[in-house]
């Protein structure tokens, strides 16, 4: 089920998807994990790295029932879990806030995809009335298990760079 599909604003390369009243605080998000797209080590949020620094990009985000298929056209992909214990609203960095996304509560298996993160990291900065450059993908299931957080494919130095950046 499609929650979100939209243009998202975006301010120092990064997004979050927040529960309750929480802050979000980049080292506690991926602290002691291995990939450095999508922060989960902090026990409400989710923190997301963008290729681009300043501008919009694409966003989409998915509910399923079961572990979706892996689309090959992604090129960076990174997977965490998550236990959601309120509502969840996705945020801009130094901007709006949605509405809630409609998840139950739960553990969840998180899968954060993006492409084109170099091409835009070297455009660094894109007006509003300029195309997206970079486009991302969250995908969100029902999983029991914590499992460790994981890199599924890594493209872009952009992505190679976050992953060592938190170590």
């Amino acid at each position: 089920m499609e929650l979100f599909n939209s243009i998202l604003n975006i301010s120092y390369g990064q997004f979050y998807m927040l529960s309750g009243e929480s802050e979000y605080d980049l080292d506690a998000a991926f602290k002691g994990q291995t990939n450095g797209l999508c922060g989960a080590a902090a026990a409400q949020n989710l923190f997301f790295i963008t290729g681009l620094h300043t501008g919009h990009v694409e966003l989409a985000v998915h509910l399923h029932q079961s572990t979706p298929e892996l689309d090959e056209s992604w090129e960076d992909v990174v997977e965490v879990s998550y236990h959601l214990t309120g509502e969840l609203s996705l945020e801009e960095c130094c901007g709006s806030t949605y509405d809630p996304l409609p998840i139950p509560l739960g553990n969840y298996r998180v899968r954060y995809s993006g492409k084109k993160m170099d091409e835009a990291r070297a455009e660094d900065c894109i007006l509003e009335d300029e195309p997206a450059i970079d486009s991302y993908r969250v995908d969100f299931w029902p999983r029991a298990d914590r499992s460790a957080d994981a890199i599924i494919r890594q493209h872009s130095e952009q992505a190679a760079y976050w992953h060592q950046a938190w170590v």
